[in-house]
């Protein structure tokens, strides 16, 4: 199992995102009030199934910044990449190297939800969503 939310959430590094409806209806400032702060994985959901994060796993979590960057690190790897919030399309989008290749679908006080497509997938397959909730302290 420890295997499997690894490898789901390598992908997620390395995915391919075309456009999601968003529900994110903020202001520029709000967003940024929200979302900068730690973050840690709390389950994956693929198509209806959740899968919880066993608790021998290591933690995975994001670092946003109010400068546009963010931090994704779990007990390997560390990733820097830029995120970029769009009041017109409502959307956040997260890059790793030059590339949007992550979305944050949902952004509440406690939680957001990031959504990514394994690279190359044909387009009617199931998205992976990352459940994240704000870490305490």
């Amino acid at each position: 199992m420890k295997k499997i939310l690894t490898i789901l959430t390598l992908l997620l590094f390395f995915a391919n995102i075309k456009s999601f409806s968003q529900t994110i209806n903020l202001s520029a400032d709000s967003v940024t009030a929200l979302l900068c702060k730690k973050w840690e994985v709390s389950y994956v959901i693929t198509g209806n199934t959740k899968i919880e994060k066993p608790s021998d796993m290591g933690n995975i979590s994001y670092e946003f910044s109010k400068d546009k960057t963010f931090v994704l690190t779990s007990d390997k790897d560390k990733i820097k990449g830029t995120w970029l919030y769009d009041p017109k399309l409502k959307s956040i989008k997260l890059a790793v190297g030059k590339e949007m290749n992550m979305s944050i679908s949902s952004l509440k006080k406690t939680e957001f939800i990031v959504i990514a497509s394994p690279a190359n997938a044909a387009p009617d397959s199931e998205k992976l969503k990352l459940v994240c909730t704000a870490k305490a302290g």
